[in-house]
Order: structure tokens, then sequence, then C-alpha cells
């Protein structure tokens, strides 16, 4: 046998995120549609695998902002998630990921948040050889830590207007 990954995964993705500041609550939905394309160690593919799958993601996430009105410069702030995979050809229902984190803004550039997320995936049921096999879930928690660095081209002397600190995956 090989060394090294049994599969890799490129992808690309177009996306759209509709952003709803509702007074302290801050409301993001985010719509994905991603192009995935796999390569697997030493050549062969696994039976039932393909070389190239679609999915379409959506995520909603709400942010609320614990110090201040908004999320602004040294805002402390609560981050919420669901966000559910589709793949087109099935099984429909492919994945969800449910998140909670806290952040800390520090200024318009600099976003910490720390949380955890529960990944669960779903594989369908099926039936070979008379044989029924019920739908089953495999669940992992992680931790999550990300730094963000947002890139400003603004005139620093205007008020930066607020953004939410969003992951980008």
């Amino acid at each position: 046998m090989g060394e090294g990954p049994l599969n890799v995964e490129k992808r690309l993705w177009e996306q759209v995120t509709f952003t709803h500041y509702n007074a302290r609550l801050k409301v993001e939905h985010r719509y994905r549609v991603e192009q995935r394309w796999f390569s697997f160690r030493d050549g062969v593919v696994p039976a039932g695998a393909v070389r190239y799958r679609n999915r379409i993601r959506y995520r909603l996430n709400g942010f609320i902002p614990l110090n201040q009105k908004t999320v602004t410069n040294k805002t402390v702030f609560l981050s919420l998630y669901d966000e559910v995979f589709f793949n087109p050809k099935g099984p429909f229902f492919e994945r969800n990921r449910v998140y909670g984190g806290l952040g800390y803004q520090f200024d318009p550039h600099w976003t910490v948040q720390a949380g955890c997320v529960r990944q669960s995936n779903f594989t369908p049921a099926s039936y070979q050889q008379n044989v029924l096999t019920p739908q089953t879930t495999a669940s992992k928690n992680n931790l999550v830590l990300s730094v963000i660095y947002r890139i400003s081209r603004r005139n620093t002397e205007v008020p930066a207007p607020e953004y939410v600190p969003s992951q980008p995956d």
C-alpha cells in the first residue's frame, strides 16, 4: 500500500452572502455551490466512489455583540451557525454542522474566534443482497480557533462600516 492520504479533494465554489442587521442580532445567510474533484491513492478509484461531484451548502449564522451595540472595535461577540450540505445526486441530505463560539474583534482588521463545531455525516439506507441497512449518522466534535485579518482599502479617516466576522469555510 502507498503512503499518504487515501484521497485528495480539490474544490472551486461560487457563493452569495446576505447579511441582515436587526438591532443587536446580526444574521448572515450564505449559499454556496461547490465543484469537487477527487484523486485517489495509487490511482485506484474505490467501489462506489467518483472523481467529480457537486455539492450545495447553506449556512445560517448569527452574531450577538455582548459589550457593544454593534460588532465594531473591541467587541466581544457570540457566533452560532447551522450549515447543511446537500448532494444533488443523492443522498440528498449529506452533512450538518452546528457551531457555537466566542469571538473578539480588536479593530477593523483583526478578529479571533474560538468555539466548537459538531459535524454529522449521513449515509443513506441501502438494500443489497436482501439485506436492509438503515440510514446511519457519524458525528464528531472539533475545537475551532480562527484568526481573521481583513484587508481594508477604505480611507482610514472615515469610520469603517459594521460587518460580521464570519469564518470563510
